[in-house]
């Protein structure tokens, strides 16, 4: 999105694939230049479907413009390390929008999540709603075809997959293998792994030996 306010391109630029972006794809220079016109980053980051009172959570230096229901904004400034910025919403289906105006090039913005204040103790290493888990229970085997972006899948090494820590797991790319792990473990729930079709034998090794060190080893994997 152009950063003098014109709103030009405010939901597809296409321009994303040219923001600087380090391994785990958050954007490494805010405002950026394309076609001499500086650019910043605009994203919807989430539906508020539950009402209460949501942190969000981000680390760095810069400035950020949040949003969140009908005319709901903040200015923030991030001075950096860990910083939290909490609001409360009695409504729901309302959407969270984030733009990042400006980001310090050594301590740019990134690892931003935004969490319900009553799962602020467990986000971090127990990622699934407990109304998600609870609504898997009847199921005896999870397949995980579109979390893994299956169809017309680009992959082909595994060096290119999604990781835990990258910015989105909504991504072309699918969801991180470890993920899929981790849900069939806290269920206790079988396997379904499928393979892209384009993707060589590293990856294939590769996805069944993290299979085999981190699923617990009673499961099945299909």
């Amino acid at each position: 999105r152009n950063l003098d306010g014109s709103g030009a391109w405010a939901w597809d630029s296409g321009y994303s694939s040219l923001i600087p972006v380090d391994t785990n794809g958050w954007p490494t220079v805010v405002p950026f230049m394309v076609n001499g016109t500086n650019q910043m980053v605009h994203t919807i980051l989430v539906y508020l479907d539950e009402p209460g009172t949501y942190n969000l959570i981000y680390q760095g230096t810069g400035n950020l413009l949040f949003g969140w229901s009908p005319g709901s904004t903040a200015n923030l400034t991030a001075t950096g390390g860990v910083q939290t910025f909490s609001f409360t919403v009695t409504a729901t289906n309302y959407s969270a929008w984030l733009e990042i105006h400006g980001s310090a090039a050594n301590d740019y913005l990134r690892n931003i999540h935004l969490v319900l204040t009553n799962h602020l103790a467990t986000y971090a290493t127990q990622p699934f709603h407990p109304q998600f888990l609870q609504r898997l229970q009847p199921f005896r085997c999870l397949r995980f075809m579109d979390w893994g972006a299956m169809n017309g899948s680009p992959l082909v090494s595994s060096t290119n997959r999604t990781t835990p820590g990258y910015y989105t797991q909504a991504n072309p790319n699918g969801v991180a293998l470890e993920h899929m792990i981790q849900l069939c473990n806290t269920l206790q729930k079988d396997a379904w792994i499928c393979i892209p079709h384009l993707a060589d034998d590293n990856y294939v090794q590769q996805t069944a030996q993290l299979l085999r060190d981190n699923l617990i080893p009673y499961l099945k994997i299909y």
